[in-house]
């Protein structure tokens, strides 16, 4: 793309033709270019599938643009406010969390002309304003005699064709009943381990021989019982891993700040330890520094994709740190293997990971000289989710709120960037 406004009618084209997913994506990387566009906030509000973020993403745009009338009508109606003045920043997601990889825009900002097409002409799901008045009572019947049909017919549906509509939208690797578990909980269950055990000898007994008695007055010769052998240990082999592992009952939230993605990712981590932790109250007990090794770098709110000593975030050992003064056993590692990894979620363990994007291969590392001499590897899109997950050829990484599947040779190539760094459970 060469301007914005080319970017925003993309945009405006997945949108209509009902691709949210993409839109929501691609406007979200937009945004990190442009975040001074009005109209880019005002679109991610139109397609965006959270009530929640409609909001925010439309007090943003009347932040940058007070006389935005589309957004402050669309505003009166998901809450009833309308806007006469500036309002206050409030910071709206831009972590990556769907399953397609977006790539970054790049370009200048020119001046841009009015929309051409209208995006009130896109067809987005919108909530529904209850009225006023309440209905009649013949409305009543009505609309429940129709919800009643309804439930039967889907019953109906669900019976005749429930296991093959299963079939379609879950991997040949999951059981029907681990997908119902991962479409309501992050991913399936993990499958135990069965311990082996080890068969160890019973030592064996010794006869003793009785001494004989003899007329003579001189003591009988003592019979020295033989020595029994010592049975050697033998060796437990380590269990082998299932062939897929997923952990249950872990759920995440979408990180508040743009940079944030650390704190975001180890309150949800701890969160599923039994330890609530506020995202930004997490994030503001980060050392700072301009080493990513020793605290945060730059602002939490600076524009994701750089490098220190521009606004970047902080790597594994002091968020580690900081875990463990709330009195968890956490503990960072680099260089880790799938196979380890593997083994913390069979254990019934996440790991917290960073990788580049959401998976992205086409990033190089770079070398980074801090102020204190130290030479640290860093990144551009260095990102941080939790694996949850795997199977045989792919890993279940929960990414804020949103759950996706990846590859495991993609995955790895990402991982390895920064050298395989993670967070795991270690007591």
């Amino acid at each position: 793309m060469d301007t914005i406004e080319q970017a925003l009618h993309q945009a405006i084209s997945l949108a209509k033709n009902r691709r949210y997913t993409e839109a929501r994506q691609y406007l979200r990387v937009l945004i990190q270019h442009f975040p001074q566009e009005d109209r880019t906030w005002f679109l991610l509000a139109v397609v965006s599938g959270s009530r929640r973020e409609r909001i925010a993403c439309l007090h943003q745009c009347l932040r940058i643009n007070p006389s935005n009338e589309l957004a402050a009508k669309k505003l009166a109606e998901l809450t009833g406010e309308v806007r006469k003045h500036p309002v206050v920043t409030i910071p709206s997601p831009v972590t990556a969390d769907e399953t397609t990889t977006a790539r970054p825009v790049t370009g200048n900002l020119q001046s841009v002309a009015p929309f051409t097409v209208a995006p009130e002409s896109i067809a987005v799901p919108r909530q529904t304003v209850p009225a006023s008045k309440p209905a009649s009572r013949r409305s009543w019947v009505l609309v429940t005699a129709a919800a009643v049909l309804g439930l039967l017919l889907a019953g109906l549906v669900y019976v005749r064709f429930g296991a093959d509509i299963l079939s379609l939208l879950f991997p040949p690797s999951q059981s029907v009943s681990g997908s119902i578990s991962l479409m309501m909980t992050g991913t399936t269950q993990p499958a135990e381990a069965t311990p082996t055990g080890t068969n160890t000898p019973e030592p064996t007994s010794t006869i003793t021989a009785y001494p004989t008695a003899t007329a003579s007055p001189s003591p009988t010769a003592t019979h020295t019982p033989t020595e029994t052998a010592t049975p050697v240990p033998t060796h437990t082999p380590t269990p082998e891993l299932p062939a897929s592992a997923g952990i249950g009952n872990i759920y995440g939230s979408d990180q508040i700040r743009p940079l944030s993605c650390e704190s975001s990712a180890a309150v949800d981590w701890a969160r599923y330890f039994g330890m609530e932790i506020h995202e930004m109250d997490f994030h503001n007990g980060l050392p700072v520094s301009d080493n990513p090794e020793v605290g945060f770098v730059g602002s939490v709110d600076g524009v994701w994709g750089l490098t220190p000593p521009r606004a970047y975030g902080v790597h594994a050992e002091p968020v580690a740190a900081l875990l463990r003064a709330y009195g968890l056993p956490a503990q960072a590692v680099r260089n880790y293997t799938f196979e380890e990894l593997q083994r913390q979620i069979a254990n019934g363990q996440p790991v917290i990971i960073w990788y580049i994007g959401q998976s992205w291969t086409n990033v190089a590392a770079q070398v980074y000289t801090a102020t204190d001499g130290s030479e640290v590897v860093v990144a551009p899109y260095e990102h941080v989710v939790l694996l949850v997950g795997y199977g045989p050829d792919y890993v279940t990484i929960l990414d804020g709120s949103t759950i996706y599947y990846k590859g495991i040779e993609t995955f790895l190539k990402s991982w390895s960037v920064l050298q395989n760094m993670a967070i795991i459970y270690e007591d």
